[in-house]
């Protein structure tokens, strides 16, 4: 939402602030601003701005449910199976925070996914719409990994199914049917590139959204662990442990022996496969392509939609098999009762763990025009001005940029040393709209530390009610 809220202020993704996210998002959000100016609204309107973002991510969440819903029910034609896999999801935490109400890139790229791939898959009577299906279906899925790289292998997994649907498509209905089935994903393709190059240059996107991306995880695995992270730590209880490896060992006893498969008449086992593959998929980017395990909880949102996917299609074939009609209404009762609850639990526990908007209303109210910040990501303010290029993860984005712009000169991160730091700066009468710096920000780098250490020493700088935050200038105690 500050990245939105700069753009809207004229400055230029990459060049003025550091981002290592598609420009997408950030040019709805700037859309979305409130106005502001005005006698009756000085100010901008946070409220307003974040009931309108996390409407859109609401928005994209219930894409992702509705297409992994649909997913499951083109497979098993049961009511009971999309209700396992929406209840798995809504019942999350994690997936419900991250994916559906959360202001991140991951909610839209995720919508934009699961919708291609339920295009992909899509049944239609006349092979021509079919074939122009999974043609938007692939463009879709490209689209999501342009504004979010985060399924390098499943993106693998969806281009040999389209290769296929190709295949089928020209043996089908020859040159016209193979136009159909490309027609659609060269379009939105050209469009979503389009976008990009009208916010920023191509070499930039490319740049910042993965070349930066990689070195960054490179630093990250020499460093070690960062943050101490178990593996798998921000998933909740269905999407670790025994209940994957037992869905993926049934899935596999579906899939590859034939007595079981045999009994299960109603199952689409293409779909099946593919969503099986798109676990295994998953589960490799977890845990040899990102920085495993010192992941953040979005890495694992692709996880858990796709065993959602794959525990509402096991369900129902599960069911199939045993075809005992008392005890699968018994258990299809129960199921209900249980993700009913579940959703209420989590919806409940959601709203207690929301984040107080205390912290950054302090710094906000505070802020003289002009002044700037350099405070970590959680506690800054959405409508103030950041005093360096490098405004957030300061102990990773820091080090990093100055170890690349050190090995590659022609790196387009601008190049800063320690003494650079708007700290050691403000320290040297240098940085005079400085105001609020946090400890994150302090520690980045041991210069910085000593910088500040000798600048509180000398009572330059006093600790604000915010917790780790420091003010440079103060306002003066007021007598009566």
């Amino acid at each position: 939402m500050h990245v939105g809220w700069l753009i809207a202020q004229g400055q230029r993704l990459y060049r003025d602030f550091a981002e290592d996210h598609a420009p997408f998002l950030f040019v709805i959000l700037s859309w979305l601003l409130p106005e502001r100016g005005t006698p009756s609204m000085p100010l901008l309107d946070v409220l307003t701005y974040l009931a309108r973002a996390r409407a859109v991510m609401v928005a994209c969440g219930l894409v992702t449910l509705a297409s992994a819903g649909a997913i499951v029910y083109r497979a098993t034609r049961s009511v009971f199976a999309s209700l396992v896999t929406a209840g798995t999801l809504a019942g999350s935490y994690w997936v419900w925070h991250e994916a559906l109400t959360r202001v991140r890139n991951d909610p839209p790229a995720l919508a934009l996914f699961w919708l291609g791939v339920a295009l992909l898959l899509a049944r239609s009577e006349r092979p021509l719409n079919r074939h122009l299906l999974a043609g938007a279906g692939l463009g879709l899925t490209v689209a999501a990994a342009l504004w979010n790289p985060k399924m390098p292998v499943e993106c693998l997994v969806v281009g040999a199914v389209y290769l296929w649907k190709l295949k089928d498509a020209y043996r089908g209905g020859g040159i016209r049917h193979l136009a159909a089935a490309v027609a659609p994903a060269i379009v939105i393709i050209a469009v979503a590139v389009a976008c990009i190059a009208s916010v920023t240059s191509l070499g930039d996107y490319v740049f910042f959204t993965f070349t930066y991306n990689v070195f960054i995880a490179d630093v990250l695995a020499e460093r070690g662990l960062r943050d101490g992270l178990k593996p798998f730590e921000h998933c909740d209880a269905a999407f670790k442990g025994v209940w994957p490896l037992l869905a993926i060992a049934v899935a596999s006893l579906i899939l590859f022996v034939r007595k079981v498969r045999s009994r299960i008449r109603s199952l689409d086992f293409a779909i099946y496969a593919f969503v099986y593959a798109i676990v295994l998929a998953a589960a490799i980017d977890i845990r040899f392509i990102f920085s495993y395990p010192d992941l953040a909880p979005q890495y694992y949102l692709m996880w858990a939609i796709a065993l959602a996917t794959l525990y509402g299609m096991t369900a129902a074939a599960a069911l199939e098999f045993v075809r005992n009609e008392q005890w699968t209404a018994r258990l299809q009762v129960t199921t209900a009762i249980v993700v009913t609850v579940g959703v209420i639990a989590v919806m409940v526990w959601k709203a207690a763990s929301s984040p107080s908007w205390v912290p950054i209303k302090y710094m906000q109210k505070r802020l003289r025009p002009g002044e700037t910040v350099l405070v970590s990501a959680e506690l800054h303010p959405i409508a103030a001005y950041d005093a360096s290029y490098y405004w957030f993860v300061f102990d990773v984005i820091v080090p990093a940029a100055m170890r690349h712009t050190e090995r590659d000169a022609s790196s387009p991160l601008p190049r800063v040393r320690p003494e650079d730091s708007p700290i050691c700066r403000a320290e040297r009468g240098l940085e005079p709209r400085l105001r609020f710096v946090s400890e994150a920000a302090v520690d980045v780098l041991p210069q910085t530390r000593r910088c500040f250490d000798r600048m509180r020493a000398a009572g330059r700088v006093v600790r604000t009610p915010v917790w780790s935050v420091w003010d440079l200038r103060p306002e003066p105690s007021r007598t009566r």
